[in-house]
């Protein structure tokens, strides 16, 4: 092409044309969440008059585009100014516990969910090189490419050629057609979400919208964005019909992607995201090495879940969902995040005849070269804290979230909950390194 700019071969999630260059040369700067795909085309001539010329070619072509998620917004998507995950991982986690799958469209959500489970194994294949969850995964080629295996992941092109759209020329490596799986690690890295250290439901949500863009929050903010929250009572309408066309009574017909991983986790098949926000570790990715910080990201799925005096957990279960008792529920998590047996009645014996009891967790906290005073227990998240038993009263033990509260299991009437330190009887605290 000599005397024009063919937006189009550079996507529609956004675009801002530069000045021409040395040697008659405009640059196309494609932002994507501050990530740049580019193209250089050769101009004879660049004025005003072409650019709005091409743009206004570009938003034509764009009506018959076919592919890719419906919900994004095409060019309201630069990069600048987008939110970050720190400012929006509260309002993620509200809006997760408070997420209902509307009645009318759940068959139409577990046809989805249904299609997503039988392909887990080619989405295992791309967490192992990506370390993105496989359920996130899924999601993202359900919105993207409505789960073809024919389509890049990126936005929904076909696979026999490098993306045109935005991300256009994507995979880098390679040549056409592409494996799905090799475009598939291309579009997570392309993203970065091959970086993410953990996967809070915060972080999961977050990585979805921006995956997509932040043009509803950004400029729609009255409307959250269906790529998450279509088919839930999180959203009813509206949404852009083209790029940058909006519509307020418009109505999404893809199910969102926050609502597959709700319907997932209500079917068993995938363990409920742990919560970034429940949890003060101070980091912005939501990932810590302090087995402590681990210890809490586990012990808050389980809020909420009944208590049974002296149930019985198997620390090996890594589905378990209660019943629990006090001393079970800090060795199953302590197990499950690390690997190390603690506070049971003799710690060697093999896991399925391991007992955890309070008294155990005493023994083993007075034993330990990690103890702490109640007070320093109360600022080290994840940090064990124990009652040992008296006369009519039994033993406890409880997680220290380091802001002076608990998470433990309670007792019948409260099952897994959080609780304050303060004013309560401790014996005795510790740390597990």
């Amino acid at each position: 092409m000599t005397d024009r700019v063919n937006f189009l071969s550079f996507g529609w999630k956004g675009f801002e044309a530069c000045s021409p260059e040395i040697d008659n040369t405009l640059s196309l700067f494609q932002l994507r969440e501050g990530k740049m795909a580019y193209g250089e085309h050769r101009l004879a001539e660049i004025d005003e008059k072409l650019l709005k010329e091409a743009k206004e070619e570009f938003l034509l072509d764009f009506q018959n585009m076919t592919g890719g998620s419906e919900e994004s917004s095409p060019s309201e998507l630069g990069g600048a100014g987008n939110p970050t995950y720190p400012t929006l991982a509260g309002q993620y986690f509200v809006l997760w516990r408070e997420l209902l799958i509307r009645n009318s469209h759940i068959l139409a959500v577990d046809r989805i969910v249904q299609k997503i489970q039988e392909s887990r194994e080619r989405y295992q294949t791309v967490e192992i090189a990506t370390s993105v969850p496989w359920y996130v995964i899924g999601a993202i080629h359900s919105l993207e490419a409505s789960l073809n295996f024919d389509r890049h992941l990126h936005n929904g092109d076909p696979l026999t050629d490098f993306t045109i759209h935005v991300p256009a020329g994507r995979p880098r490596r390679g040549t056409p057609p592409f494996r799905w799986e090799e475009s598939a690690i291309d579009a997570l890295q392309y993203d970065g979400l091959d970086h993410v250290n953990s996967w809070p439901i915060e972080r999961i949500l977050y990585a979805l919208e921006r995956f997509n863009g932040f043009g509803y929050l950004k400029f729609h903010p009255e409307v959250r964005t269906p790529y998450l929250w279509s088919f839930s009572n999180h959203y009813t309408k509206g949404k852009y019909v083209a790029d940058g066309v909006w519509s307020p009574d418009a109505v999404s017909r893809q199910c969102g992607a926050a609502v597959i991983l709700k319907r997932l986790v209500q079917i068993g098949a995938i363990e409920e995201p742990p919560s970034q926000s429940a949890m003060p570790t101070g980091e912005d990715d939501g990932g810590s090495a302090d087995p402590g910080v681990e210890f809490l990201r586990l012990a808050s799925t389980r809020i909420g879940e009944e208590y049974d005096l002296g149930a019985n957990v198997p620390l090996d279960n890594r589905r378990w969902h209660g019943p629990w008792d006090c001393a079970e529920f800090v060795s199953w998590v302590v197990y499950q995040t690390c690997g190390r047996v603690c506070g049971c009645v003799d710690n060697e014996r093999p896991i399925p005849q391991l007992e955890p009891f309070s008294g155990a967790w005493y023994r083993d906290a007075k034993a330990s070269n990690t103890q702490l005073s109640i007070a320093d227990a109360a600022d080290t998240p994840g940090s064990i804290l124990v009652r040992k038993a008296r006369p009519n009263k039994i033993g406890h033990v409880a997680f220290s979230d380091g802001n002076g509260g608990t998470i433990e299991a309670a007792g019948a009437a409260l099952g897994v909950c959080r609780r304050q330190i303060e004013g309560r009887i401790w014996d005795a605290a510790f740390e597990i390194a």
